[in-house]
């Protein structure tokens, strides 16, 4: 799954902030019925056989990643950002497995970003780290986390 999904031969296009990417509407459609709905009924995304994802290329590709294997890449997140964007698109596209994707490396990860982004020393430190954790989309597992 892994192997198809870095494919370009989709048959849809995916758009985000600063990129795109081809994708197949069977398999991200499998895993989340809002885009089964999108791709499978007449929408606006089944006659353009494109639609956009509100995140940037490289969470998106983690995202579509996910959506494939049901496993998030070692290398994610980059950014506490990136893990608020996560958040959205699963809460949006209604997708489960989450939980028990976000794995040690994850939450090593993430520790690591957070400590980097938002230094304990500085004067915002705790006003930063509620700001974090109460953004909407951010999914319930990493928030019992941070």
């Amino acid at each position: 799954m892994r192997t198809l999904c870095k494919r370009t031969d989709g048959d849809i296009t995916i758009r985000f902030k600063d990129g795109e990417t081809q994708a197949h509407s069977l398999m991200i459609g499998a895993r989340s019925a809002v885009m089964h709905a999108m791709f499978g009924a007449p929408m606006q995304e089944a006659q353009t056989n494109a639609m956009e994802m509100e995140c940037c290329r490289s969470t998106g590709l983690v995202f579509l990643e996910f959506l494939y294997t049901g496993e998030l890449g070692t290398a994610w997140p980059s950014s506490a950002l990136e893990v608020v964007e996560m958040g959205r698109l699963i809460d949006y596209y209604g997708v489960a497995g989450i939980d028990e994707a976000f794995g040690q490396n994850q939450r090593n990860s993430l520790v690591a970003k957070v400590k980097a982004e938002f230094p304990t020393g500085s004067e915002t430190f705790w006003v930063d780290i509620i700001g974090l954790v109460m953004r909407p989309g951010l999914p319930q597992i990493m928030r019992q986390f941070l």
